[in-house]
């Protein structure tokens, strides 16, 4: 039932009748549930919205994570698909009001006492970095949205990798390790796929902050020469530069040099130096099969460990993170692994939710103007 909190029991009852039951977990982002049951399954009665099922989402028999139901599909076929996301989800459904913190562990335990409603989850990280680093909350905004997936969140701040637990939210500085597992063509690899595209490529930019000065009259400020370029200028035959308003990176009108500051700082961070890279690999799940029984825990992958790709042919020799993972409930092993680069966002879902409830809210600086 939706109201359980300890597990440790069957609950309503085991799905035995289910068809399929799939958990896919990505690295800060989504964590969900797609199980198929037939009409005629013994529990098909007690399958409604925001019940919860308890299934593995990894290869620790343990290790049962909670997931609320917020879909059910009937189609004509006798089979139903069922969709839940994990019981952090309802981190959602909990609004934060306005506070003010220092360092991570106090900023999460901030949010859980300026939270408002039903808040059953404790919080908890590794993270001792940044103490300085102070935390903002200027308008009540959801729980979920303040931990990441957004500007000025948890994560954005502090960094990490989130795991969760049941009721626990972890904030790890690093969730995996690197693995020293390689993944090599000719032994395990299947498939594999590089991608390179240049179509976010640039070279540098032309910053500038537009606004009203102290005496209230506009003001346009750029820096000497009007570009900042990135390391990349001369690798390149074209100079590809676009405009970038800094205005809502700095809160006061800036001379030259302070603008020139927050421009390499922000090149540094977010524009595309070099023409990005992507890899996407198939491969067998050695530690699953019974040739490598006896070296399995060597062998093991999880989400967020760190894997070397090696491709003679192609001439590839890459590290990088497992991001995503698809684990099949019903024969207990990984369906899929994704390889890619790290991403700070959680799900393109809440970020985008976050932006949308925010987008309408005027800034602290135009209010600051008006009054």
């Amino acid at each position: 039932p939706q109201n359980e909190m300890n597990f440790t029991s069957n609950g309503l009852g085991r799905m035995s009748d289910a068809i399929s039951c799939t958990v896919t977990e990505e690295r800060n982002g989504q964590y969900e549930l797609e199980m198929v049951y037939p009409i005629t399954g013994a529990h098909y009665s007690d399958l409604a919205l925001e019940r919860i099922l308890l299934a593995r989402h990894n290869d620790v028999p343990t290790d049962l994570q909670p997931f609320t139901i917020y879909k059910i599909t009937k189609p004509m076929n006798g089979r139903v698909t069922v969709n839940a996301r994990h019981i952090s989800y309802q981190l959602s459904r909990v609004t934060v009001m306005p506070l003010e913190a220092k360092g991570c562990s106090a900023s999460l335990n901030a949010l859980k006492t300026y939270s408002v409603g039903d808040c059953p989850f404790t919080m908890w990280t590794d993270i001792t970095s940044g103490q300085n680093k102070e935390f903002y909350v200027d308008y009540p905004a959801t729980f979920r949205s303040l931990l990441g997936g957004q500007e000025g969140s948890i994560l954005d701040l502090f960094g990490g990798e989130y795991e969760w637990d049941k009721f626990t939210v972890k904030l790890h500085s690093a969730r995996g390790v690197d693995s020293g597992v390689s993944l090599r063509y000719g032994k395990n690899i299947t498939d594999l796929k590089e991608t390179k595209d240049s179509s976010s490529l640039y070279t540098g930019i032309v910053p500038f902050w537009k606004g009203q000065d102290q005496f209230g009259l506009d003001s346009l400020i750029t820096v000497e020469g009007g570009v900042v370029y990135g390391g990349n200028k001369d690798d390149y035959f074209y100079k590809m530069v676009i405009p970038m308003d800094l205005t809502s990176e700095v809160e006061e009108e800036p001379d030259e040099e302070e603008l020139l500051e927050v421009a390499q700082d922000y090149l540094s961070k977010n524009l595309s130096l070099t023409i990005p890279s992507s890899i996407e690999v198939s491969f067998v799940h050695l530690w699953q099969t019974k040739e490598y029984e006896s070296v399995a825990p060597l062998q093991r992958l999880r989400l967020c460990d760190t894997v070397t790709i090696i491709h003679q042919p192609l001439g590839i020799s890459y590290k990088a993170k497992i991001v995503a993972v698809t684990y099949d409930c019903l024969l207990e092993r990984y369906q899929k692994m994704t390889i890619g680069e790290a991403k700070s966002n959680l799900s393109d879902g809440i970020k985008i939710s976050a932006q949308e409830a925010t987008q309408d809210l005027p800034t602290m600086r135009a209010m600051q103007m008006a009054i």
